[in-house]
């Protein structure tokens, strides 16, 4: 009970604080029109394809699988756990296109994975873990930290004795 007073409590400060903030900008003749420039945003329609989760939509659009969250709230009637293939999901138009090829063998990364147990399955080996990780370095930032459900890459045994 008391944690809802807290926030009923930071609502109120929040909102007197807004209140004076305001009265002081009129004051002062400055408008929030004037403070704040407006950035016009254009939308573009997604397909959602098998295997897609906000997260990997966004990594295929952005290269940043963290800004998930801005494409789960331009679709606020679309449950993330709900992405039925073949629908349209709205998403914010990058400035630049980001160009993503894969290389390699497609591996879906499921529940309890990690690159150690990847590479054991895909190499009969953990300790190449590492070359699945720089070859996935786009979309792996912390090879500690992988996802379930997302796909990744790896090269074919061949392919790593050459290099």
């Amino acid at each position: 009970m008391n944690h809802a007073v807290l926030i009923i409590s930071t609502f109120i400060l929040v909102s007197c604080a807004s209140k004076t903030k305001n009265t002081t900008m009129a004051e002062d003749n400055i408008s929030l029109e004037q403070s704040a420039p407006v950035r016009k945003v254009e939308l573009g329609k997604y397909k959602i394809e098998k295997g897609d989760t906000y997260m990997w939509i966004s990594y295929k659009l952005y290269g940043d699988y963290k800004r998930w969250r801005e494409i789960e709230q331009n679709n606020p009637n679309k449950k993330r756990n709900k992405l039925r293939v073949g629908e349209l999901v709205n998403y914010e138009i990058p400035d630049e296109k980001f160009d993503w090829r894969e290389t390699g063998i497609a591996y879906r990364i499921k529940n309890g994975d990690g690159l150690s147990k990847i590479s054991k399955k895909v190499y009969g080996t953990p300790t190449l873990w590492r070359r699945i990780w720089l070859n996935n370095r786009r979309m792996i930032s912390d090879p500690n930290l992988i996802y379930t459900g997302f796909t990744i890459f790896y090269r074919s045994k061949s392919q790593l004795t050459l290099n």
